[in-house]
């Protein structure tokens, strides 16, 4: 009896080895909380084919599911079928998107303000500084790039649906970024200003649930997206400029007309 079928799954297996230790995991979060890494091989309707870390396969089915994360785009566009939803959506162009944890944030935030030539506008729910961790260094950067020229622009909320404490802050804030020659904006409104995105030089978008404050960019549990996808910034900058056609200004804020 011939040994070849032994010989070939024994490559297979050290195939099968080598690919799992190479490449970068995939990752499939439950609904219960937990999530596994490992590479996805197949995708059904009824399961998920994952051989995890260790070498492990398992089926893991659908409904137990929350959310996948690829780590190669080949992959997200093979097994999603990207090309099926672009012919859908009768739309050609994809973008990259960053997913962006708390800290995450903070570090993409200030180096993309880090960055800026022409303009950084800002919508925030909460704007506060402190003495320390990443939020003074993006405030410290926001005062240098308006010293140095840059079309620095923030629009935040002042509406009666919002605690006076965070207004408060909103203003005084405004105030210290003012002597450098950052310019803010308030809504007034009975409904509050929640949008909260960074759109630097017209070129890349950061927008998610993060406040521009110590807590969001440390410890709270947050969650945000960068992209430079056209469509996206170019709808982006359309709703920061109308939101801004109906705001007040820092020095008229004590004469809203």
């Amino acid at each position: 009896m011939s040994d070849r079928p032994i010989h070939l799954f024994a490559w297979a297996c050290v195939a099968l080895l080598l690919f799992s230790v190479t490449a970068r995991p995939d990752e499939i979060h439950l609904r219960d909380g937990t999530h596994l890494k490992g590479q996805i091989m197949r995708e059904t309707p009824e399961a998920y084919l994952l051989v995890a870390d260790g070498g492990a396969m398992r089926n893991i089915p659908r409904k137990a599911v929350r959310m996948t994360l690829y780590d190669a785009p080949h992959k997200a566009e093979q097994h999603l079928d990207l090309a099926k939803a672009r012919r859908l959506c009768r739309d050609s162009t994809l973008g990259t998107v960053e997913i962006l944890p708390t800290q995450a944030f903070a570090e993409s935030a200030l180096e993309s303000i880090s960055t800026a030539r022409t303009s950084i506008w800002i919508s925030a729910y909460y704007i506060s500084s402190s003495q320390g961790g990443p939020i003074r260094s993006i405030f410290d950067t926001l005062k240098e790039k308006a010293k140095a020229g840059v079309d620095v622009r923030i629009l935040c909320d002042n509406s009666t649906a919002t605690a006076p404490s965070v207004r408060n802050a909103n203003r005084n804030t405004a105030a210290q970024l003012a002597i450098a020659g950052v310019q803010t904006f308030f809504l007034f409104s009975n409904k509050a200003q929640h949008k909260k995105l960074i759109i630097v030089d017209g070129l890349t978008l950061i927008l998610g649930s993060s406040n521009l404050s110590l807590a969001g960019t440390t410890a709270s549990n947050e969650l945000n997206l960068r992209t430079r996808h056209p469509q996206l910034l170019k709808n982006a900058m359309a709703d920061f400029h109308s939101l801004l056609a109906r705001a007040i200004p820092l020095e008229e804020l004590d004469n809203p007309k």
